[in-house]
């Protein structure tokens, strides 16, 4: 039955439906990847802000470290050294440790 059905085809309309149904398909394509291109720039945007906002935690978090390393009071080995290889030094003449002199106080 159906080979009896005749169909008969015109060679410019199947190209121009092919051309049409082209172009509706180009046109489609770039709809859903002009949609997607502007959701990866949203996202873009988004991870630049928490970007932004974890460097400035960051930030905030050092000068605050900054600040308590700054309270606390900091002694030098090196000055403490010299002042107890002073003050453990040996007479020469005698080979007797020297002691500062110690002061008195009134009360």
């Amino acid at each position: 039955m159906l080979a009896l059905i005749e169909i008969t085809l015109n060679v410019i309309s199947l190209g121009a439906l092919l051309l049409v149904t082209l172009f509706i398909g180009f046109i489609a394509r770039n709809m859903q990847l002009a949609k997607l291109r502007k959701c990866i720039e949203n996202l873009e945007n988004e991870m630049l802000q928490s970007h932004a906002e974890i460097l400035k935690l960051q930030k905030e978090n050092s000068n605050l470290e900054i600040r308590q390393q700054s309270q606390t009071p900091i002694v030098s080995i090196r000055d403490n050294a010299t002042e107890s290889g002073k003050q453990n030094q040996k007479d020469p003449k005698t080979g007797k440790t020297l002691f500062p002199p110690v002061r008195k106080t009134n009360p």
